[in-house]
């Protein structure tokens, strides 16, 4: 009752200090959580996340780098070479190789740099250049 004294209600007063002593006070709205149960949380929602992911892309196959298929089919090719097997016919080596000498090209070419205007441009302009 001393904050505000020049007020004549005296119900009034009371109110008003039980009122700004509850705001003062901390309530807890949750009960706190142990560091076991947040990383529980954040696992279980990873967990959920990465389940909603697969779902969503069961039918898409999953995309391979230039880079990936070329260092697959260059052990592909090591592989094939090593074996003594007549089950693998070497002049069927010929038909890697082929396809080696592409993915080496498409390598190159994907490590090319571009202008930047080549990100702004529609790619029927860029071709004319």
């Amino acid at each position: 009752m001393q904050r505000f004294s020049s007020i004549q209600d005296e119900s009034f007063l009371l109110e008003l200090n039980k009122y700004l002593e509850t705001i003062d006070l901390t309530i807890l709205t949750e009960q706190a959580l142990t560091d076991i149960e947040i990383i529980r949380l954040v696992l279980d929602k990873e967990r959920n996340k990465v389940e909603l992911d697969n779902s969503e892309s069961g039918n898409e196959s999953l995309a391979i780098t230039i880079q990936e298929g070329f260092n697959g089919l260059k052990t592909w090719i090591q592989y094939f070479e090593e074996q003594d097997d007549k089950e693998f016919n070497m002049e069927e080596m010929r038909i890697f190789r082929k396809y080696m000498d592409i993915m080496r090209q498409k390598l190159v070419e994907s490590k090319k740099q571009k202008t930047i205007t080549s990100f702004f441009m529609p790619v029927d302009i860029q071709e004319v250049d």
